[in-house]
Formats: structure tokens, C-alpha cells, sequence
């Protein structure tokens, strides 16, 4: 069956840790430090868009300069 539109799809940041073969602690401090995330209650979800921040902020810099060795 096709999913409901009401319904978002997210993850945890537990599941995208274990998804990505990286430590839950990684994902959860990453998620924190980008405020990458949405609590309900006490859980914490990850919606697709926290997924792509995460993943952003954790690509290595493209830059060859040795000028932008020092930024993200």
C-alpha cells in the first residue's frame, strides 16, 4: 500500500545512526549542534529535511585552497 500523505516520514536519530553504520552519539550531537531535529513529548524525530543538514554538515569541504582549510 501507498503510504498516507497525513502521515510524515521521519526517522530517529538512532535509527539514522545504525542506517549509516555511524554511533548514535554522533548522529544525537550533530542533530543537537545543528538544531537538526523535532521533539514530540520526549522523542526525537528526524524529518527528511534534518537528514539533510546532518548529512551536509558532516561532508568533508570540496575546497583545494589551503585558504578554506580552516571553514567547514
Amino acid at each position: 500500500t501507498t503510504p498516507s500523505p497525513i502521515l510524515p516520514d521521519y526517522t530517529t536519530p538512532d535509527e539514522l545512526a545504525e542506517h549509516l553504520g555511524a554511533s548514535k552519539r554522533t548522529v544525537r550531537r550533530l542533530a543537537r549542534e545543528l538544531g537538526a531535529y523535532t521533539t514530540i513529548g520526549k522523542k526525537v524525530i528526524l524529518m527528511h529535511h534534518h537528514v539533510e543538514a546532518i548529512l551536509e554538515a558532516n561532508r568533508p569541504c570540496q575546497s583545494k585552497s589551503t585558504s578554506a582549510a580552516g571553514f567547514g
